[in-house]
C-alpha cells in the first residue's frame, strides 16, 4: 500500500472513534464509476441548498470498503499515517493486503455519507451493540469528481 499522485480505485482517509475500549485509525472508500455517478448525482442535488444559512447536510445510506486499525506491524499504514498532514489520499494497493488488514472490535452499522452544502463529505457508522460513534475527515466531493472527469 503506497500513496499515489494520480486517482486510483481506493482512497486511504483518517478515521476517529469515540470508543474508551476499540480504536479506528483510517478507512479506505472503493471507487468505483458507478459510485462517482451517484455522488455526481447527489451533489446535484444539493444545488438548490447552496448559500443556505440553515442548512448543513443530506445524509445517505452509505459506506466505505470498511474502517480499519493501524497494526504496528503493517508498515505502508504507519508511513501514511504519520507522512504529510493530509485527511486523505489515493493508494495502490492489492487484495492480498487489504485482507492483512485489522478492523476495529464492534460490529459497525448505521452507515451514513454526510454531504454538506459545501460539497464536502464525511463516513460514520455506529458500534451495533454499543452505539459509540466512528466516522472518517471529510473529503471535497467536487474535487474527487474532478480527479477521474480528467483519468483517459
Amino acid at each position: 500500500m503506497k500513496k499515489s499522485e494520480k486517482p486510483t480505485p481506493y482512497i486511504f482517509i483518517r478515521a476517529y472513534t469515540q470508543s474508551e475500549w476499540d480504536s479506528c485509525d483510517f478507512a479506505l472508500i472503493k471507487i468505483s464509476r458507478s459510485w462517482l455517478d451517484i455522488l455526481a448525482e447527489r451533489l446535484e442535488l444539493l444545488e438548490p441548498f447552496k448559500g443556505k444559512s440553515d442548512f448543513y447536510s443530506h445524509e445517505y445510506w452509505d459506506a466505505p470498503e470498511s474502517y480499519y486499525i493501524h497494526d504496528d506491524d503493517n508498515l505502508p499504514t504507519r508511513e501514511l499515517l504519520e507522512g504529510d498532514a493530509f485527511d486523505w489520499c489515493y493508494i495502490e494497493t492489492d487484495p492480498n493486503e487489504l485482507t492483512r488488514l485489522q478492523k476495529p472490535e464492534a460490529a459497525l452499522s448505521t452507515h451514513q455519507l454526510v454531504v454538506t452544502g459545501d460539497g464536502f463529505g464525511h463516513f460514520t457508522a455506529i458500534g451495533k451493540h454499543s452505539e459509540e460513534n466512528y466516522y472518517t475527515a471529510e473529503f471535497n466531493a467536487a474535487e474527487l469528481l474532478d480527479d477521474f472527469k480528467q483519468e483517459p
